[in-house]
């Protein structure tokens, strides 16, 4: 989903205004079932009956406001992961839009790592490519060969440990031909 907000304010709105309508229809629809299953219940009043009513019926709103916040947060992801001057941020952007499908983080992984400025900092990257792996993406495979520091790790840092943990899995996952 390509939307940018700076280009068309408006874009948003006109692509899905179609689903607002069918949420709030759903939402009338929800409220006015809400008396017959309220009034099966002898001990509710008529302030319990609205209180309910409204409860059911907010539920497609919250769907609704939630689903344009998700159109809202890839779009800035978007924006972070190609203007965003930290390298950091790049990378989360990165993860959070291939947790959500949109993005293989594997360029933006081999990029920033490889321009890293410190061992700390390629080290949060490379932790952010370990819990994809593992965790959140277990279908994508990093390349070790591909991973190239510009910092140099000393043999027993933890940049090191992560590095060969990432060789390890790769050599396992049947990937690795020697």
């Amino acid at each position: 989903m390509d939307v940018n907000p700076a280009r068309d304010e408006g874009l948003i709105g006109r692509q899905h205004r179609v689903k607002g309508v069918l949420l709030t229809m759903l939402g009338a629809f929800c409220f006015a079932l809400a008396p017959v299953w309220v009034r099966s219940i002898e001990a509710y009043g008529s302030t319990s009956i609205v209180f309910y009513r409204a409860l059911i019926g907010s539920i497609p709103l919250a769907l609704w406001i939630g689903y344009f916040a998700l159109v809202a947060f890839l779009a800035i992801a978007q924006q972070l992961l190609a203007e965003d001057p930290h390298r950091l941020t790049r990378v989360r952007a990165a993860q959070f839009l291939s947790i959500l499908g949109q993005l293989d983080p594997t360029a933006t992984i081999y990029r920033e790592l490889a321009a890293a400025e410190s061992e700390l900092e390629a080290l949060e990257i490379l932790n952010v490519a370990v819990c994809l792996q593992d965790h959140l993406l277990p279908g994508i495979q990093l390349d070790p060969a591909k991973l190239r520091l510009s910092v140099n790790a000393g043999p027993r840092s933890e940049v090191r440990r992560r590095l060969d943990y990432l060789q390890e899995r790769f050599q396992h996952s049947g990937a690795f031909s020697q």
